[in-house]
């Protein structure tokens, strides 16, 4: 966790919220500067634009999205603004928390959308470790190096217009290592800034009412993120099937995974399934309950 980043957004998210700042595109933006800066990603993060939908309703549920094309981030504010007043309706919350908790979901909205434009980098550069290489062989694929293996320009087409479609994005999102350690990285950072304890020498009794229900809620989102994303999951006999190898198999057939598997070795069962790889059923049960950086791991 880089403290200097964790210092610099709860500053200015502590001090928006005291002084009773509305989420609008001047504090996106100012967010998104910080990280920008922070992460050198200037030439990734070409255009931002934010919008204000009157239509807005919810079927259109997208807090924010990344086009690694055009290399755009575009946030919707009433998205946010719905999404918060669902689930603070379900709690119930007081003016004082419900600001709170408008910034903690913003936040991780921006922060989802930042990775993405990390990941992005990572798919260009030559970088070879783990987490590089599944980037770069969900998102890419070398058509120059296929025609030369013999691949014919229409097959190689005919995949890349299937993997590009809207269908295909959404029968594969939860599956998605890009998805996946985009949601994770931005929940980590997010429970960070807002867990009340940060930094301080302070008990659960000694904290206020607004800090003990928000540390409470954001526990739970964290817990039903994490535990929703190993949902992807699937019980194979006596393994649990890697939904990351799963989604490179299917978008690009053509990907070599034997340095992939390779770079793995070694690795516990919990970094496995935060990068979505196999486990066996006695580590699921040996991992099941424990509390990691990343929240109680539950496969289902």
């Amino acid at each position: 966790m880089e403290n200097k980043l964790i210092d610099k957004l709860r500053f200015y998210m502590m001090n928006a919220i005291d002084e009773n700042k509305d989420v609008d595109s001047n504090v996106i933006i100012d967010i998104i500067d910080i990280l920008i800066n922070y992460y050198k990603l200037e030439s990734w993060v070409r255009n931002i634009n934010v919008t204000i939908n009157e239509e807005f309703n919810n079927n259109m549920l997208s807090l924010g999205f990344y086009n690694w094309y055009d290399k755009q981030m575009t946030f919707h504010i009433n998205a946010i603004k719905y999404f918060v007043e669902n689930f603070s309706n379900s709690f119930s919350f007081a003016i004082p928390e419900k600001k709170y908790f408008t910034y903690c979901i913003l936040l991780i909205a921006i922060l989802h959308e930042i990775e993405h434009a990390n990941q992005n980098r990572v798919s260009e550069s030559d970088a070879k470790d783990l987490e590089s290489l599944i980037i770069q062989n969900s998102v890419f694929i070398d058509t120059a190096k296929l025609l030369e293996k013999g691949y014919k320009v229409e097959d190689i087409e005919k995949h890349c217009k299937k993997i590009n479609s809207k269908e295909f994005q959404k029968e594969n999102y939860n599956i998605s290592p890009i998805e996946r350690l985009a949601s994770i990285k931005a929940l980590d950072t997010t429970y960070h800034i807002f867990d009340f304890k940060y930094g301080k020498e302070k008990t659960m009794s000694e904290m206020s009412s607004t800090e003990l229900i928000l540390n409470i809620v954001i526990s739970d989102i964290k817990f039903y993120i994490i535990n929703n994303l190993n949902t992807a999951y699937k019980n194979g006999y006596d393994r649990f099937i890697s939904p990351t190898i799963t989604y490179i198999q299917r978008t690009n057939p053509f990907a070599d995974l034997e340095e992939i598997l390779a770079k793995s070795k070694g690795l516990s069962p919990t970094e496995r399934i935060i990068y979505g790889l196999q486990i066996s059923n006695n580590e699921q049960a040996e991992n099941e309950n424990k509390e990691t950086t990343n929240g109680k791991i539950l496969i289902k």
